[in-house]
């Protein structure tokens, strides 16, 4: 197990740990900008791990690579949350 997953562990639990605190005193509308945010910042570090993995600068051209990977993510992604609802 590497450092950084270590200290994103122990992160993960300080937080659970001060939210059981004191997260009752936080209003709904606040609690929920805070999952608003959260979200956001996760699509938007997914996408760029992909773009990262996908396109890549080679001989002065931008090649792809991988695209069929992230087509089928996003599909068995779709059919799964759809799964989850029924």
């Amino acid at each position: 197990m590497g450092l950084g997953t270590l200290i994103n562990a122990l992160g993960v639990l300080a937080g659970g740990f001060v939210g059981m605190l004191i997260g009752h005193r936080i209003s709904k509308n606040m609690q929920e900008a805070i999952m608003k945010a959260a979200a956001i910042s996760v699509i938007f570090l997914g996408i760029i791990g992909a773009c990262e993995h996908a396109l890549r600068i080679s001989e002065n051209k931008v090649v792809s690579q991988g695209a069929m990977m992230l087509v089928v993510s996003l599909t068995l992604g779709h059919f799964d949350r759809r799964a989850a609802k029924h």
